[in-house]
């Protein structure tokens, strides 16, 4: 069984690689595509708390946080 602590050290580790990733890219299209891995860190955090503690507004959070994500994909 997956427990909370997995998805949360899973999330944490991909939102670090995004922000290592801003930090040293100087290419514009390699940095957003880091800005999205820690975004999708910290939606993995966020859907994994509020699943574990059975919170719907958790999940609806996540949910408009990948609509502006898709949003800023679709323009940039």
């Amino acid at each position: 069984m997956i427990t909370l602590t997995y998805y949360l050290i899973l999330g944490t580790l991909l939102f670090f690689i995004g922000i290592s990733g801003t930090l040293t890219q100087r290419n514009f299209i390699k940095f957003l595509m880091c800005v999205e891995i820690a975004v999708n860190g910290v939606n993995l955090n966020l859907a994994a708390i509020a699943s574990f503690t059975a919170d719907v507004s958790g999940q609806t959070f996540v949910m408009f946080i990948i609509a502006i994500s898709a949003a800023e994909i679709a323009v940039g």
